[in-house]
């Protein structure tokens, strides 16, 4: 029971505050890095998800715009002449307006993620752990988040 109660001691007085000090900032480094790949990963997946779909909505309202025009060109009588390339115009702005939604929404989910990584970073590097122990168990704390952390190995156990 000594030596248990003096290994404790150790961790709690000399081993945690230098795992604080030394380890935690790199940690804090990989989770910081990590996240902010996943991060820029999933803005890029979403970007580009909404972009082939834009691409092709504006694609397809292209291809009308060419349709109303050649139908336009062979039409047989001014009004309708002028009906088809109504409809040419319409469709050419349609696929225009996909384009700057397009362009609005990139803008969007890139000020998103970046506003995101912010707050993870500046979160991340204001958390410090700390550690206690209540009723024998070791209680690791976190961003106010506790966890039992197993039991300490006894000097006669073996790995």
């Amino acid at each position: 029971m000594a030596l248990s109660a003096g290994i404790k001691r150790l961790v709690f007085e000399f081993v945690w505050p230098w795992v604080v000090e030394n380890i935690w900032p790199i940690l804090q480094a990989h989770v910081i890095d990590l996240l902010l790949k996943g991060l820029r990963t999933l803005s890029e997946s979403i970007f580009h998800e909404v972009k082939h779909r834009d691409d092709a909505s504006s694609t397809e309202a292209e291809e009308k715009a060419d349709a109303a025009e050649r139908s336009a060109k062979l039409a047989d009588t001014e009004a309708e002449r002028d009906k088809q390339e109504s409809i040419a115009k319409i469709w050419r702005e349609v696929a225009e307006k996909y384009r700057v939604d397009n362009e609005e929404l990139r803008r969007k989910i890139e000020d998103i993620a970046t506003r995101k990584q912010h707050d993870l970073c500046t979160d991340i590097r204001s958390s410090s752990p700390s550690l206690e122990q209540r009723n024998e168990v070791l209680v690791l704390t976190l961003n106010g988040k506790s966890t039992s952390l197993p039991a300490l190995p006894s000097p006669d156990e073996k790995p």
